[in-house]
């Protein structure tokens, strides 16, 4: 595990997207789809949708997990509390989202946490609201195997016009 520095992230999100200051990332997110999950959804079936959804993606190392710089990462210095991290694998970033981060852990923090490899071409996000969200383009969407993958992991797909949560 790395980090990466705030600015490197940010200079390389905004060459690709409208990055708002002071707004959630995924509202920069508006013009892709996305497959939810909603708050009630265990930790397993997370895990699972986010490694066969990375492995459908064909993501490939480094993989970024960075925050809305809200509650940032817990046991890490303070200089370091909402600093992207450098991962190898999708597994290695569930384990700081579980063990690392405030998803769900009850306390007064809140923040999202994203997922994507080095194309930020996706994002799998680890919502504030307890939820899962993978935004992705409706071309990625439209694939065969996508629509196997919503069936086994239940997750509903919004085209990028509708409005959700």
């Amino acid at each position: 595990m790395d980090f990466l520095a705030q600015r490197t992230l940010r200079a390389k999100l905004r060459e690709q997207y409208v990055v708002h200051k002071g707004r959630y990332f995924w509202d920069s997110l508006d013009h892709l789809g996305s497959f939810d999950l909603h708050g009630r959804v265990a930790r397993r079936r997370l895990g699972a949708a986010t490694e066969s959804a990375v492995l459908l993606l064909r993501g490939r190392p480094p993989f970024v997990l960075f925050t809305d710089r809200g509650g940032g990462w817990r046991d890490v210095p303070r200089s370091r509390r909402r600093t992207p991290i450098l991962l190898d694998s999708p597994a290695e970033a569930l384990r700081v989202v579980w063990t690392q981060s405030h998803f769900r852990d009850g306390s007064k923090y809140e923040d999202n946490y994203y997922l994507a490899d080095a194309t930020l071409k996706w994002f799998v996000c680890f919502c504030h609201h307890d939820g899962w969200h993978l935004w992705l383009s409706e071309h990625l969407a439209n694939r065969p195997a996508w629509r196997q993958w919503k069936r086994r992991s239940g997750a509903a797909w919004h085209r990028p016009d509708e409005s959700r949560q």
